[in-house]
């Protein structure tokens, strides 16, 4: 999801790739209730920056899309960039001057022209770096920034660009937008909790009571994980000893990025919206671990547990060495000075225990029933006049009634033709009709896994064009997902292998062919990250996506994606492994673009699909629309 090393032209493109990722799936456009702005207000609140700026010294400021822990989901007292500009995407940059401009990528640039009047609009992969414009256009002296809510590695990049240009980059530890904020909402936290008591073997035994096959009931039973094991696999006190391993004597650990602190001690929260992580901090030594949090009834034997605020307090005690992440801000780096970055933890996180695939795969069987129900829902209910608001919902309701369901990892993307080639479109009241495509990108949060899926539909008859860009982008897709490669194989190499049937024809998409998912954690995860520019090696027990995509802007979008893990076929070579049990939409297939074994490869998987998903399917609706879509096809 997340770059890091990306075209050095644009240092905004460099910063937020690298922060948030550039991903078709990352934050969906949310209506911000608290924040946001009208073109009024939007006007009133550049001008009483503009206001505040000449009282303090400087002649532009930059406002993120980020909290201080560098979260791609923020909570609402933190969209600051929206109050701004209006602008509700999860990737932008303004820049505040006499000249305001607002840098988004192509992803929202739309959803930016519609929302954000003020401010002058830029892509970050065409037009000039922002200290190319704040040095040419705006002409500033002096550019405001809060260290909070930027990159420390960033931070000092930009000023460095800067300086070089004659600017210089003046640092306020608290925002300035907060100053007019009259109304910004307070920050909440909520409940944390241990999942270390949640068992497996529950949710699969719900899983077996949905069978009404005897005999496949009875090979659900026998393939339950042992009672006694956790959907996490590993106690914190693991965890522990595995991150102290990393650490030499006199060495301390801070972490502000606040999925790996709810890794590493197996807690969960909800303060942030299809995140289940609590705002916290952590600091590491091979003598002692202290937590940051505001969650008062925690006890765990070894870890000393503060309020959140008192961070700071303990962080100006550190004496030795200090390590930080490189997703640590400018701010909590300057705190120490001098320190080491390393993103060993990052690593060990990403690679999944075997009983995390185990959770992550229960997830597909039960989003794998949850989709093939919607989209014959879709069928039988789409003449009498369906929103894509409506289908969300519906996706909603029937998957509220799996009690390991938690959430939506993200909100429901769902576009009927012409919004289907909006990467990131916010299901509205648009009803979808038999003769478009329609693209459905959802995710759920279940207490032993996380979900990421995308597939595009046709109930009508599709035309020969969307047909063979159906097929393009699913070859693309399949040539991934059956690599055996390397283990030395940097990750670009997977995105070009999914691109090559579009350039053939001279076409490509704009994001990211896949992200890394956390387990149970944010459906953005890294490492690693598949994209063009990644120089990640790819590392076995990664879950990740493979989702590639072709849009015609105003007529309409294709997506597929599935989510993978890779895993060992000796100590040289990996291979990709399928987690995905949604069905492919066989009418949408140019067969006679096709390879066999291609073919072959999607007979395999079709095959999977339905020997999970049809003994619970029966009688049910989604039935039809499963057997219909997993049936052998030759060539």
């Amino acid at each position: 999801m997340r770059f890091k090393k990306a075209p050095t032209k644009v240092i905004s493109t460099i910063f937020f790739m690298t922060l948030i990722g550039f991903d078709c799936a990352s934050t969906s456009l949310n209506e911000n209730v608290a924040g946001k702005s009208t073109v009024a207000e939007e006007n009133s609140n550049v001008d009483e920056m503009l206001k505040l700026m000449k009282e303090h010294e400087v002649d532009g400021y930059l406002t993120f899309t980020s909290d201080e822990h560098l979260n791609e989901y923020i909570g609402e007292g933190d969209k600051r960039l929206e109050f701004l500009t209006g602008f509700s995407g999860s990737n932008g940059i303004a820049i505040t001057c006499e000249h305001p401009v607002l840098y988004t990528d192509s992803r929202y640039y739309i959803q930016a022209m519609n929302q954000s009047k003020k401010y002058k609009l830029k892509k970050m992969e065409e037009d000039e770096g922002i200290d190319e414009y704040i040095g040419k256009v705006c002409k500033c002296k002096q550019v405001g920034i809060c260290k909070k809510f930027i990159r420390s590695q960033r931070y000092e990049d930009l000023k460095n660009k800067l300086e070089s240009r004659g600017i210089s980059l003046k640092p306020f530890d608290d925002d300035l937008v907060d100053i007019i904020w009259k109304d910004r909402p307070l920050r909440t936290f909520n409940r944390v909790y241990s999942i270390e008591e949640k068992r497996l073997q529950k949710y699969q035994m719900e899983l077996a009571e949905l069978c009404e096959d005897p005999e496949h009931k009875d090979l659900l039973g026998r393939k339950m994980i042992d009672e006694d094991v956790s959907v996490v696999g590993k106690t914190f006190e693991d965890k522990l000893k595995e991150v102290r391993s990393i650490l030499e004597e006199g060495q301390t650990l801070v972490i502000t990025e606040l999925d790996t602190i709810a890794w590493v001690f197996n807690l969960r929260g909800s303060d942030i919206l299809y995140n289940p992580v609590f705002y916290s901090y952590a600091i590491l030594s091979k003598d002692f671990a202290k937590l940051f949090t505001n969650e008062k009834d925690i006890r765990m034997e070894g870890v000393d547990i503060y309020p959140y605020d008192d961070f700071e307090r303990h962080a100006a005690e550190i004496k030795g060495r200090v390590i930080i992440s490189g997703s640590c801000n400018a701010y909590v780096k300057d705190l120490f000075g001098d320190v080491e970055y390393c993103d060993k933890l990052r690593l060990l996180q990403s690679q999944k225990a075997e009983i995390e695939i185990e959770g992550f795969r229960l997830s597909y069987v039960f989003d794998g029933m949850a989709l093939v129900e919607l989209f014959e829902w879709i069928d039988l209910n789409l003449d009498k006049g369906i929103s894509e608001k409506a289908i969300g919902e519906r996706l909603e309701e029937i998957k509220s009634r799996f009690s390991g369901y938690v959430q939506a990892s993200f909100e429901s993307i769902v576009g009927g033709g012409p919004n289907g080639a909006i990467v990131h479109h916010k299901a509205g009241d648009r009803k979808v009709s038999r003769g478009e495509v329609i693209l459905i990108d959802s995710g759920s949060q279940y207490m032993f896994g996380t979900t990421d899926t995308t597939r595009t539909l046709h109930f009508g008859e599709p035309t020969a064009e969307e047909k063979k860009s159906y097929t393009r982008v699913l070859k693309g897709q399949l040539r991934s997902m059956r690599m055996k490669f390397k283990s030395n194989m940097q990750s670009s190499v997977l995105d070009s292998l999914s691109r090559i049937d579009l350039w053939n024809v001279m076409e490509d998409y704009g994001h990211a062919t896949g992200h890394g998912v956390g387990h149970f954690l944010c459906v953005h995860e890294s490492p690693p990250t598949i994209s063009y520019s990644g120089d990640q090696t790819l590392k076995p027990g990664q879950v990740f996506s493979i989702e590639p995509g072709f849009y015609k802007e105003g007529e309409y979008g294709i997506r597929i994606e599935n989510l993978v893990y890779l895993k060992n076929i000796d100590d040289k070579f990996y291979e990709i492994a399928n987690l995905t049990l949604v069905p492919y939409h066989l009418k949408l297939i140019d067969i006679s673009m096709m390879s066999e074994e291609e073919v072959d490869h999607l007979n395999r998987i079709n095959e999977e699909i339905r020997s999970a998903l049809e003994p619970l399917m029966r009688r049910k609706v989604g039935y039809r629309y499963l057997m219909e879509n997993t049936m052998p096809i030759k060539k």
